[in-house]
């Protein structure tokens, strides 16, 4: 099945720049007359560029877009594309008949290929002239490709329902996706790689296992964990993802980094431990220069260290002006304790959520306190974001959602 559906590929796209009826070379006709839709357009002009787009969806769906680009440098040029746009206007179905059908046959044997189920519908075509910065005719094809993608809980792998394509030199291969995704790995090496989209320009002949791209949200959550995933620039994927007893060592690193700086800080003092005027940490401290390092109002410090005890006091207004950070959120009773959850949507549910937590929360924990995925969350919330109901802004490499009085910005 690899070598059919490269094949066809080949076949494709020698067709749309040679003019041979890709029905002829698919199904082995002698001599490809009875053949229109892309055939067609090839006879009636000779694009010069043939681009392929593929839109990727969450669910695995991807929406298709073939467009031939030819120059319109000379009359004759602009006057057999005008010909063509209105025999497409006038009889479209004459051309997205054929090509359906080929379409259909193509996506039957890639779901033998990647053994998922696929069917392809919603086709359109339609032309136009445009300045590029040079005036072209473009002819389009669109249609939708259902589970295209394999998907794997929130990981879209993209590639195998077209693996060992063929892309001729005036040929490019273009795959996108929405921005809650961001990219894994990308194989071969893109030609050009943007943030929701990677590009192959030909001459190429993709190898057995190519072309790959592989998505997952959690990425576009923390663009640093992930990023290059699998690929030459040393990311962590896969087996290679750092083992529990690591983690717990870096907690510890951390936890004694932490300490360190308190204390030297001197926001921390150890029992014992107490601070001379010149700012060193000496055994002995008194009760009043206690109160000071741990913060206690000055009515529980002993009247030989009120002054320390004073300072200390004002010390402690001021952090309590000090607006807490999203850290500090509070572990508010639950919201769904009434048992109504299962009567809210999805946005609802969010919004009550957040609403209990003060109205600001970090997206990651309205995942976990939901018991959602990072996609579904992802995906509520754009909504919400989109509506007006929500803000969301970068803390960090955090996603952190508001209110919209409670915009900090």
């Amino acid at each position: 099945m690899k070598g059919s559906s490269a094949v066809f590929w080949v076949c494709l796209l020698v067709a749309l720049l040679s003019g041979v009826a890709i029905a002829s070379a698919v199904t082995g006709g002698s001599d490809g007359t009875d053949s229109i839709g892309i055939a067609e357009v090839e006879e009636e002009i000779d694009p010069d560029d043939v681009m392929l787009s593929i839109e990727v969806d969450a669910d695995g769906d991807a929406v298709w877009t073939i467009e031939y680009r030819t120059r319109l440098d000379s009359d004759d040029d602009e006057a057999a594309f005008d010909d063509l746009q209105s025999d497409i206007e006038n009889d479209p179905d004459s051309y997205l008949d054929p090509f359906s059908d080929r379409m259909e046959a193509t996506a039957a044997d890639a779901g033998e290929f990647t053994d998922r189920e696929m069917t392809v519908s919603e086709f359109g075509i339609d032309s136009e002239r445009v300045e590029l910065p040079r005036e072209y005719g473009i002819v389009r094809y669109t249609f939708r490709w259902s589970n295209f993608a394999a998907v794997d809980g929130d990981r879209l792998s993209v590639g195998d329902a077209i693996d060992g394509m063929f892309l001729d030199d005036a040929s490019e291969l273009r795959i996108a996706w929405d921005d809650e995704y961001g990219l894994v790995e990308a194989n071969p090496e893109p030609t050009e790689s943007g943030e929701t989209s990677v590009t192959w320009r030909g001459p190429t002949t993709f190898a057995e296992g190519e072309p790959r791209v592989t998505l997952d949200p959690t990425v576009a959550d923390d663009p640093d964990d992930g990023a290059g995933v699998g690929d030459e620039n040393g990311g962590l994927g896969g087996d290679d993802m750092p083992s529990g007893a690591m983690l717990a060592v870096l907690g510890v690193v951390i936890l004694f980094l932490s300490l360190g700086y308190g204390v030297k800080s001197g926001r921390l003092s150890p029992p014992g431990w107490t601070r001379d005027g010149d700012g060193t940490d000496t055994d002995g401290m008194s009760a009043d220069e206690g109160s000071e390092a741990a913060g206690v109002p000055a009515e529980s410090a002993s009247s030989e260290g009120a002054d320390g005890a004073e300072g200390s006091a004002d010390s402690a207004d001021a952090g309590a002006s000090e607006e807490p950070t999203i850290s500090e959120e509070a572990a508010d009773p639950d919201p769904f304790a009434s048992g109504d959850r299962d009567l809210l949507s999805n946005e609802e549910q969010v919004m009550r959520l957040i609403e209990a937590h003060g109205g600001r929360m970090k997206q990651k924990r309205v995942a976990e306190e939901l018991d959602w995925t990072a996609a579904k969350t992802s995906q509520v919330t754009k909504k919400l974001r989109e509506d007006g109901d929500l803000v969301g802004f970068r803390l960090g490499r955090e996603n952190v959602l508001t209110l919209p009085e409670e915009d900090p910005r």
